[in-house]
């Protein structure tokens, strides 16, 4: 059975396991912190962040785990496909939409 290509890069963002979904949530926590951490040291580097990367960093694991545990929920309801394609869509979109408002707030800030 071949997979199609939205089934693969949908695959670099949800894991084949609890394990391979934990891995993620942590790459996600790091790729996160490390947006932030560019993103307010670029305009001012002497500045050195102060708390607005402090509170990058406590909201990244905020929303790792956030985005763990509904991959988790869309694993274990996996019998019941619909609630959890919708669960696997939330934790994209939690994901995608929470962090980057996050930086266009300290980008505009």
């Amino acid at each position: 059975m071949t997979r199609s290509i939205s089934q693969k890069a949908l695959s670099v963002f949800i894991g084949e396991s609890y394990q391979g979904d934990f891995v993620r949530a942590l790459l996600f926590c790091a790729a996160y912190m490390a947006a932030i951490w560019i993103s307010v040291m670029l305009p001012n580097p002497a500045q050195g962040g102060g708390l607005a990367v402090l509170f990058g960093g406590a909201v990244s694991i905020i929303l790792g785990v956030g985005y763990f545990i509904l991959l988790v929920l869309a694993r274990a309801v996996r019998t019941k496909v619909i609630l959890s394609n919708i669960l696997k869509a939330a934790a994209l979109g939690w994901m995608f939409v929470f962090p980057w408002l996050y930086l266009l707030y300290l980008v505009n800030a």
